[in-house]
């Protein structure tokens, strides 16, 4: 047994390898997947195994190849998983194209704010502190920033509580988050006015699902002479507000045809109808 496989679990190990196929839209061979993963052949084998005894996985009979099987899609349109990127990819496009201004789109993650895009401009001086895939701390960053703004107060407070150590290694605490929620409510959105780059600032705002929840944050990031009260209020602010306002409507289209399908799907299971994600409990 390799060093992965003895130390991760099956879940881990099943998502690994879920996570290896879905990059093969034509399917994946066993060698392939083994080839990917740094799991063992064994290994990876009961792991399609036992994929496919629940149909997240199917094999075809002639190229032997795996595939990602309905029912795990069927799954996540119940749970109301949307592919939010994609959903925001045009509008992240012309925000970048309107302001030549790097672009970010964040989302919401536990204590976290995970960046799932970031779309270029064309000003030669580019901000480019925040990678697809980065994790930062509510408060941490323009997106991180308005995601934590947009969260009900209590909810904010605690989850501060809980990155407090977090927080402290970029210099930020509670106080500081509290002045930051108040300038947001003042200003209507939030402003990184340099807290983490000198010379760097950046000003973002929440997108929203139809239950009001805010899941993701739409951010502009420029050097401080490009984020002048001026250009923010006349070029920058009617240009991020637009986005957010497109990309929360597009979500909103989204989840609608996402309940939709998961209503036909227990309709054809002969499953009782579960209530869209979001609605009252």
């Amino acid at each position: 047994m390799d060093d992965r496989d003895a130390h991760i679990g099956s879940v881990a190990k099943a998502a690994v390898v879920l996570e290896a196929l879905s990059r093969h839209v034509e399917g994946a061979t066993l060698a392939q997947l083994v080839a990917e993963t740094d799991l063992n052949k064994t290994t990876v084998f009961r792991v399609l195994a036992a994929l496919q005894d629940v149909r997240y996985v199917w094999q075809d009979p002639i190229d032997r190849r795996y595939r990602m099987g309905e029912a795990l899609s069927a799954l996540s349109r119940k749970a109301g998983i949307i592919d939010l990127t994609a959903l925001a990819q045009h509008p992240l496009a012309r925000l970048a194209q309107v302001t030549a201004d790097t672009v970010f789109l964040s989302v919401l993650e536990g204590t976290a704010s995970l960046c799932v895009a970031r779309v270029l401009g064309s000003f030669p001086i580019r901000t480019l502190s925040l990678s697809v895939g980065d994790r930062h701390p509510l408060g941490v960053g323009a997106g991180a920033l308005t995601l934590h703004c947009a969260l009900p107060e209590d909810r904010a407070e605690r989850l501060a509580a809980v990155n407090a150590s977090w927080l402290a290694e970029f210099g930020i605490d509670a106080a500081r988050l509290r002045a930051k929620r108040a300038e947001y409510a003042r200003l209507g959105f939030a402003h990184n006015d340099s807290m983490i780059i000198r010379e760097m600032a950046g000003i973002g705002l929440p997108v929203f699902r139809p239950s009001g929840q805010a899941v993701a944050a739409v951010s502009i990031g420029a050097v401080n002479a490009r984020m002048e009260p001026e250009r923010i209020a006349t070029l920058l602010l009617p240009a991020l507000r637009a986005a957010a306002a497109e990309i929360t409507s597009l979500l909103a289209h989204a989840e609608a045809e996402t309940a939709s399908r998961a209503e036909a799907d227990d309709a054809q299971a002969g499953r009782p109808a579960l209530r869209a994600a979001g609605e009252g409990a």
